[in-house]
């Protein structure tokens, strides 16, 4: 009897020392984690700050010599785009701003009221002539018919503008390019227009146009250095004088971020630079400071120009 007392007593020293080393374990591994953790000072962070990522992404341009690229020793740059990057032709825009701060000779081919999307890869007259894909297919081709049987006002505001365009577009020769610029702003979103493809060869939609134009340039132009800049956050008043932010309102293509992924996600498909002016700096409580009704003011064509010629300037990598 009394061995057995003492065999039960063993026992229970036994897993109480167990217990007790094991508990001596954890706290010593709690003590060495604590020791080894960053230690973070939130005492300045008010409640409800955040950051937004900035997606800015640099692509460094192949450093191999293609046969058909002609080269100098001037940077020659393309730009394609719409209102975002000419402002409707007006002295003080972001493309006349890449031209006083850059080094280079800059070839403008944006259109005011053109778009990414267009309706479809047959070329026609008018409105789609100057969509992306289509500006982009002509230039291949050397073809400036449809956009010369276009009304200038379909185009442009001032008819100057259109035969400078028609000048500028005859002068091209992609094989010359060294970098090609695409800015457009939120048109599509406000017209409607897909952010998807319908289909892999599909080039309506936005998504769709611009897989096709960056299939085409990379395929026939692979020296190009393409740097693809993102919309920025729009604003416009509705019938009743209420502020409506694209960021908030679901036009049957989810809201405007959305539509902003999706271009995101094209650059990062096809590998070229993408300058993010969707996250950078313009929201609700400063958005009618940069954007009125659509439009960039003043104030947000220098802060939005200021920062494309920072990434460009430092290939991406700033301080922002």
């Amino acid at each position: 009897m009394e061995k057995e007392k003492r065999r039960r007593i063993g026992i229970i020293s036994g897993l109480g020392i167990v217990i007790l080393a094991i508990i001596v374990f954890c706290v010593y591994r709690l003590l060495d984690w604590d020791s080894r953790s960053i230690s973070v000072n939130t005492a300045d962070i008010e409640e409800g700050e955040f950051d937004i990522e900035v997606q800015d992404m640099y692509v460094y341009p192949s450093e191999e010599d293609f046969p058909n690229h002609i080269k100098d020793d001037v940077e020659d740059i393309l730009v394609l785009g719409n209102v975002y990057a000419n402002n409707n032709g007006a002295e003080h825009s972001i493309l006349n701003m890449l031209k006083d701060n850059l080094d280079a000779k800059f070839y403008d081919l944006t259109i005011d009221t053109s778009r990414i999307s267009c309706d479809g890869p047959e070329i026609a007259y008018g409105w789609d002539a100057a969509s992306l894909y289509h500006v982009v297919w002509e230039l291949d081709q050397k073809d400036v018919s449809y956009l010369l049987c276009t009304d200038w006002a379909d185009l442009f505001r001032v008819e100057d503008r259109y035969y400078e365009m028609l000048e500028t577009f005859k002068s091209v020769d992609l094989n010359k390019i060294d970098t090609v610029i695409i800015m457009y702003n939120l048109i599509d979103y406000y017209n409607g227009k897909a952010a998807f493809a319908i289909a892999e060869d599909d080039v309506r939609g936005v998504r769709g146009s611009l897989e096709q134009s960056l299939t085409l340039l990379q395929k026939n132009y692979p020296h190009l250095n393409i740097i693809l800049v993102s919309p920025y956050p729009s604003v416009y008043t509705d019938e009743t004088g209420k502020l409506v932010y694209s960021s908030q309102t679901d036009y049957g293509l989810m809201t405007s971020s959305y539509y902003f992924e999706n271009i995101y996600y094209v650059a990062t498909k096809y590998c070229v630079s993408f300058v993010d002016n969707y996250s950078y700096g313009i929201n609700e409580s400063n958005i009618t400071e940069y954007v009125d009704n659509t439009m960039l003011t003043d104030k947000g064509i220098d802060f939005l120009g200021q920062h494309i010629i920072n990434f460009i300037k430092n290939k991406g990598d700033a301080n922002y």
